[in-house]
């Protein structure tokens, strides 16, 4: 079953930074470029087939959202080269990032870096995806707001804040977890929600979050994916 990129609530907004930021002049990175550092992530949960969008991190690690693999019992990783199967090393429902780790190297892949400063208001780029056939796209972004988002975890429990960005954007069910590329190619967000109530208007967990929940993961352990969303 394709995934919405997201439901979870923002319940409070604190803006970084000031709202006479002036756009920064930047241009697209290159879409050839960016391609082998994503990746299709599909995982069985609870008798359905959740789908979502990777980026690797490592040769052999993707990161995606969490809720995009939550009560994930088989979960695999597809590149324009290779279906791979892969395991759970890492799992936040509170930030709702996941790292998954491929059971084989997979071939082709580019490792894109994690930018080392969040992006700000006017920065441009491209987020990653894949469209219903399985062919990959980008669709441009813009940075409206660089914020702290007040809300609760992808179970709609207790009440959690998280850098992140919002973007000028449309981003389809089954796009969660998309890298959001800058034009140096590096990586300064994960999409993870679209709004509600305004049209073009998406989501992204900031690369700093991403940056944090990386160090924290252990690779060559194992983690429960939860329950199923």
């Amino acid at each position: 079953m394709s995934r919405n990129v997201g439901s979870l609530a923002v319940a409070a907004l604190l803006v970084l930074g000031t709202a006479c930021s002036q756009p920064n002049s930047s241009s697209y990175p290159d879409a050839v470029a960016v391609q082998p550092a994503a990746a299709r992530v599909l995982a069985l949960a609870c008798g359905f087939v959740s789908e979502g969008v990777g980026v690797f991190v490592a040769p052999d690690l993707v990161a995606t959202n969490a809720h995009v693999v939550a009560g994930g019992e088989q979960i695999q990783i597809r590149t324009a080269e290779s279906t791979i199967d892969a395991t759970l090393v890492g799992f936040d429902p509170n930030l709702d990032l996941a790292l998954l780790k491929t059971r084989v190297m997979p071939p082709g892949v580019f490792v894109p870096e994690i930018a080392t400063e969040d992006p700000i208001k006017g920065d441009i780029g491209l987020v990653a995806v894949f469209s219903d056939e399985g062919k990959f796209v980008t669709i441009p972004y813009e940075v409206t707001r660089a914020i702290v988002a007040s809300g609760t975890d992808i179970y709609g429990q207790g009440k959690h804040f998280r850098r992140a960005l919002d973007l000028e954007t449309i981003i389809r069910p089954g796009d969660s977890g998309a890298a959001l590329f800058d034009q140096a190619t590096n990586v300064v967000g994960i999409a993870f929600a679209s709004s509600r109530s305004v049209d073009g208007v998406t989501y992204a967990i900031a690369a700093s979050e991403l940056r944090g929940f990386l160090e924290a993961s252990d690779p060559s352990t194992t983690v429960d994916s939860g329950a199923c969303y």
